[in-house]
């Protein structure tokens, strides 16, 4: 058992750490921001290992209870008093982080505070005036609840307010993920289509690029005006000079001042965040174009048959072949899901497929284990995808090349926290693990969460079997955003009424805008490679 344990920990750890280097450098970053978020991300992920499980070592417990027939034992067996400890590492462990250490940090990370102490109490100041807001409310709700419940558990209480939030966010995510999965697998799958998509977020990411380039010349502006109006004897001068030191000094110098700024150390502080903030945001956009930009050279090269032979055979039929295998396998899974969510309140009779398809192989233990494994990381796969992909607006955004800051990583780390176990719940939901069918068998996890079940309108049977029902909504906008992006039916909506927007591009203007792009792309690196070329060519011949 122990060896399961270290072995799949060992696992989970460097999936992690290939995930994090996609989008930081755990050497170069604080090491207190890259603990965290491995912390955070770690038990995330440890859900879509420990629920299988937990699922097959319970129902082999209830066989042996039984006596009365033949019971496989799991390869992966774990009793069920471990598997309660380890739930309750999980879920305390996750809910400490993302209530309090997490977004201290967060808020520590996003300070421009010159000291060290200054930053922890700015950090601490917005901290506590979140919680005083949040707690408030919810303790009005908490004093209503109490006295409608007569059960007085605040424990559960507390539990099913924190898992009913959790499960909000884990329809909304879930709806847009089993869409977003297959719809990717089907735009790259056509090469000609992948290129337009390209096309068009070079075309998107050039206009922010300057949108944010003009955002950060403003900012420079008011460092040069507060370098002019702060004299060597202020006090404050040491914390402009910091500001400085972060500037590209042959920018800086060409930047003219501000007109106007009102001198304090709260807007000097201000100053300091924002700059680190736009200077960051101003290079992932930067970098993530340049990156489009090879991957652009690469497909047309592909594309007019001027790569390597091995790479076109790779990327014509093999890729092809395995992403339409994919493809089908993701649509099968999705539908799975959706259908499962969407047939979730229905008890008489079972109308859930995920139900029948464990019920179907509950007796071999091995291939049990597999299909839930398989369910349980596809289900995961869409949840935490949708999480790490979105954009919430200027606030969170992850880059792939390692250019995400620690606010971002943070965050993500934060929220997949917060949806471990309410996913952990819903999926066993989908299945039917309530203690009622399998013979009543009940995982180590639902033991952890009892406190929950016999709470009004939260518990059991209640808000947990019908609000997944709203995966239709999510699902269908994911649909049409995906295939007839929202933003098009708008346009569409607003012509039909005479009103049109003279300044949006259209797709086809994007695509063109952004294949010109990126020729002049190509124009500038040829003619620095000729350059470089021709600059090591001389210097050869000097020495020579």
């Amino acid at each position: 058992m122990w060896a399961i344990l270290v072995l799949l920990v060992a696992i989970l750890s460097i999936i992690i750490l290939l995930l994090m280097f996609q989008f930081i450098d755990p050497l170069k970053t604080k090491w207190y921001v890259t603990f965290f978020v491995f912390l955070g991300w770690g038990m995330s992920f440890a859900i879509p290992i420990l629920l299988p499980i937990d699922i097959s070592s319970s129902l082999f417990d209830k066989c042996v209870e039984q006596q009365n027939k033949v019971c496989e034992e799991p390869f992966t067996y774990i009793d069920k008093k471990t598997l309660v400890i380890l739930w309750n590492l999980l879920y305390w462990g996750t809910t400490i982080l993302c209530w309090t250490a997490i977004p201290f940090l967060q808020s520590y990370c996003s300070a421009g505070d010159f000291h060290i102490l200054e930053r922890i109490k700015t950090s601490l100041r917005e901290n506590i005036i979140f919680y005083l807001v949040v707690g408030f409310v919810c303790g009005i709700f908490l004093i209503l609840f109490l006295i409608w419940n007569e059960n007085g558990d605040w424990l559960g209480i507390a539990i099913a307010a924190a898992n009913a939030w959790g499960l909000i966010m884990v329809i909304g995510m879930m709806g847009y993920g089993i869409v977003a999965v297959p719809a990717r697998l089907i735009k790259n799958i056509s090469l000609k289509h992948y290129l337009n998509s390209l096309y068009s977020d070079i075309n998107d990411l050039t206009e922010e690029h300057e949108e944010e380039e003009g955002i950060l010349s403003e900012l420079i502006t008011l460092v040069k005006k507060a370098d002019e109006i702060i004299p060597i004897t202020d006090p404050m001068r040491k914390c402009v000079l910091i500001i400085i030191n972060e500037i590209d000094p042959k920018r800086y110098e060409a930047t003219e001042p501000s007109r106007d700024f009102v001198k304090s150390y709260e807007n000097l502080s201000e100053l300091h965040a924002n700059i680190q903030f736009q200077q960051l945001k101003v290079k992932q956009i930067f970098y993530t174009l340049h990156s489009n930009v090879d991957q652009v050279l690469k497909y047309e090269n592909i594309n007019s048959n001027k790569a390597p032979l091995f790479q076109r055979i790779y990327f014509n039929i093999i890729k092809k072949i395995v992403s339409i295998i994919a493809l089908i396998l993701f649509i099968i899974y999705s539908l799975t899901v959706f259908s499962s969510e969407l047939l979730l309140p229905f008890n008489l009779p079972i109308l859930s497929p995920l139900y029948y398809i464990i019920q179907s192989i509950e007796s071999s233990a091995f291939l049990l284990l597999i299909v839930i494994t398989v369910f349980v990381i596809y289900i995961a796969w869409c949840v935490y995808q949708t999480l790490i992909s979105m954009k919430l607006f200027d606030y969170y955004q992850l880059f792939n090349n390692r250019l995400s800051d620690p606010g971002s990583m943070l965050f993500s780390a934060a929220y997949l926290c917060r949806l471990c176990a309410p996913l952990a719940l819903n999926i066993l939901h989908m299945i039917k693990f309530d203690g009622i069918h399998f013979n009543g068998t009940q995982t180590a996890f639902q033991s952890v969460m009892s406190s929950m079940e016999d709470i009004p309108f939260f518990g059991q049977n209640s808000f947990n079997d019908f609000f997944p029902v709203c995966i239709v909504i999510v699902s269908a906008f994911s649909l049409l955003n995906h295939f007839i992006p929202i933003p098009l039916i708008f346009n569409s909506i607003l012509k039909f009424f005479g009103v049109r927007d003279h300044n949006k591009l259209t797709t086809a203007q994007k695509i063109k805008r952004g294949k010109y792009i990126s020729q002049i792309f190509y124009t500038r690196y040829a003619d620095y490679m000729f350059t470089l070329n021709a600059s090591t060519h001389l210097l050869k011949q000097k020495d020579d």
